[in-house]
């Protein structure tokens, strides 16, 4: 009999925490869907913003890492195929911009140095690898555009709302009773 309500109870426990991932997901997509449409009805470009970064925070703080990987490499994707927006190869780029993202902010080797540091090492380290790849192909000739689009006082205020979000999210996990 413990047997058997041990195993019912793992069962539970691992449908339930898929459930819940499954319903981020979608959570995630939908918010990124709605975003896309409704952003041409604000007087500001939000992508300019980092939308994506924003959700793809959810998953990273809710989630397992490799559920947030997998919105990494999602969300551009899903974006260009419902709106036409990132365009190919800047979705592609995009993404492996959310991946390093991703990989810094969970990675064990940056946590020693505390979640600040570690936020903004994240954001530095992709946001340099996603220059590096948007000069390359310019340079190359696959992709037709500038290599700053976005203000540096615009991405300034993009990683401040972006670190406030990622904050409030850790204060509220923090303060979240233990089930």
């Amino acid at each position: 009999m413990d047997f058997k309500h041990n195993l019912s109870a793992e069962l539970w426990a691992l449908t339930k925490g898929r459930m819940t991932t499954v319903v981020l997901d979608v959570f995630i997509l939908t918010a990124l869907y709605t975003s896309v449409m409704f952003a041409h009805l604000l007087p500001i470009p939000l992508y300019q913003l980092d939308p994506m970064k924003l959700l793809l925070m959810g998953a990273i703080i809710y989630s397992s890492r490799g559920n947030a990987i997998l919105m990494a490499v999602s969300l551009p994707i899903f974006s260009t195929l419902a709106v036409g927006h990132p365009i190919f190869p800047k979705n592609l780029i995009i993404s492996i911009e959310l991946i390093i993202f991703t990989g810094v902010i969970t990675s064990l080797g940056f946590h020693r140095f505390g979640s600040s540091v570690q936020f903004l090492l994240a954001v530095l380290i992709s946001k340099i690898a996603y220059y590096l790849l948007k000069a390359a192909l310019i340079s190359f000739g696959m992709l037709n555009a500038s290599l700053f689009s976005t203000g540096m006082g615009m991405q300034m205020i993009s990683v401040g709302i972006l670190f406030s979000v990622f904050w409030l999210m850790k204060l509220q996990l923090t303060k979240k009773p233990a089930t």
